[in-house]
């Protein structure tokens, strides 16, 4: 279980049905699933199935590390936008402003998918620190991040410049 407030958690069912959940009344024990997370990882790899093939020039076959972690944090990107929306509804906005602003969401989310995922060993100190996860999560925080060739490029190259100058 990954508890992201007092009132919402990601529980891991069986059979791979990973849910997030709503505590509607504690005292009772009432949860909602309020979003099915396997339908999140599929809309998240059909995105990044798209954008990697924007990036294939970009790629250095040799070594992989790099964009092992770009993807990573794309994925927490988009798993960030589907949660989000489905929690707002639930949470009042200054709540929600907060732990979407502070990168407390997307740092759960990143635990959550690092016990899920495959990353490279060299990749997960960098998302297991907070400090430095909100340092990489930073550059994908843009308001206007979109799925254009020209953008991924350039916020690839940014993610590399950035990897080799303050990492």
């Amino acid at each position: 279980m990954y508890k992201i407030t007092d009132a919402f958690f990601i529980y891991e069912g069986n059979k791979g049905r990973d849910k997030l959940m709503y505590i509607e009344d504690p005292l009772n024990e009432k949860y909602i699933p309020i979003l099915d997370l396997k339908w999140v990882e599929r809309k998240t790899d059909e995105r990044i199935q798209e954008i990697s093939r924007y990036l294939d020039d970009y790629i250095d076959l040799d070594n992989l590390t790099p964009f092992d972690l770009f993807v990573f944090l794309l994925r927490v990107r988009y798993y960030e936008q589907y949660i989000g929306n489905n929690i707002m509804i639930h949470m009042p906005l200054d709540e929600y402003e907060r732990i979407v602003d502070s990168n407390y969401l997307a740092f759960i989310i990143a635990k959550y998918l690092l016990d899920k995922e495959h990353l490279y060993e060299e990749n997960k100190v960098f998302i297991q620190d907070f400090n430095t996860f909100n340092k990489l999560y930073s550059l994908f925080k843009d308001q206007n991040f979109e799925i254009s060739a020209r953008y991924i490029k350039s916020l690839y190259r940014k993610f590399l410049t950035f990897i080799k100058t303050e990492l």
